[in-house]
């Protein structure tokens, strides 16, 4: 059976009227309007005309959100995305919102417990392989990208992201606030005069 929904149009003479829409009837083919809540308004006594008309709207395609496969485990797991597939970098910083950059956490718009499990594997590693006094601009490269790629490897919601910027992002942050504390602590040791 066909939808039919209603909406108010300007027929020939100039006076509002109704038209329905009728959908194609295949399925997949065309989407159904959303009927509009306005009531028709009338200019004179004479009845009004019924006005046929037929709006077809194409289908848009699915979003690919996912690209998963189920192991032999019966758990999914994220297959590698192609370059054209995976996410960008937003333009800007990171840390700086507004005009300049972007804040992380709503960027991505992933679940809280999600974000914080990767956050949290990112700095254990940073912990254990680097050296969190110093900034990422001092950091060794290979360091980094091997870092990278081991919380790639234990979250691979980071391969729908090209070079895995979330996760390059979360270290940057990590180490400008651990260098910031260090820097602070060494300017209150030598003003002190602890050696």
């Amino acid at each position: 059976m066909p939808i039919t929904f209603t909406k108010s149009v300007k027929d020939r003479s100039g006076e509002d009227s109704l038209a329905e829409e009728h959908p194609s009837e295949s399925p997949g083919s065309l989407m159904p309007l959303i009927p509009l809540k306005s009531t028709p308004k009338r200019r004179s006594n004479a009845p009004a005309q019924r006005a046929s008309k037929t709006v077809r709207f194409s289908r848009p395609a699915p979003l690919q959100v996912h690209n998963r496969r189920r192991s032999t485990r019966g758990t999914f797991q994220e297959e590698p995305f192609d370059d054209e597939a995976r996410i960008p970098k937003p333009k800007g910083e990171v840390g700086h919102p507004g005009t300049h950059g972007y804040s992380l956490y709503p960027t991505l718009n992933w679940e809280k417990v999600v974000y914080e499990a990767v956050q949290k594997h990112v700095q254990k590693l940073a912990d254990a392989k680097l050296a969190v006094s110093e900034g990422i601009s001092k950091q060794d490269d290979d360091l980094i990208l091997d870092l990278i790629k081991k919380v790639a490897d234990k979250y691979p919601i980071l391969n729908r992201y090209i070079d895995y910027w979330p996760a390059r992002d979360m270290l940057k942050q990590y180490l400008k606030n651990t260098s910031g504390k260090s820097r602070r602590e060494e300017r209150i040791i030598a003003a002190h005069g602890v050696a």
